[in-house]
């Protein structure tokens, strides 16, 4: 399964992500949800770094099949409609019943 928690600070901000597992909806280097999934998270990572000024922390580990991305202050207003548009991509799936199985969504507050 593919397990996404986005995380906001106690104001409700987004200030960041963590992606890790597998969806294993098909056999690896097929299977479109992990690869939609894991594109939507490095674009944002790459977003981030390159189109805000926000200082991000991004860990990556491909053995572990994790991507963890935190903003080290509050999300500027170009942070904060980057990862708002990814918590908008993960909910789009996780409303898609067909991806129940592989792919679960959490909130939490950091």
């Amino acid at each position: 399964m593919l397990y996404a928690t986005l995380y906001h600070n106690s104001n409700g901000e987004p200030v960041g992500y963590t992606l890790i597992g597998h969806a294993g909806m098909a056999p690896e280097g097929q299977d479109i949800l992990c690869s939609a999934v894991s594109m939507m998270g490095i674009n944002t990572a790459n977003a981030l770094r390159t189109l805000t000024e926000d200082q991000v922390n991004v860990v990556e580990n491909e053995s572990e099949a994790l991507l963890d991305v935190r903003l080290k202050d509050r999300p500027s207003e170009k942070a904060a409609v980057l990862l708002s548009a990814f918590d908008l991509a993960c909910r789009s799936i996780r409303d898609n019943r067909e991806y129940d199985p592989y792919f679960s969504l959490k909130r939490e507050e950091i």
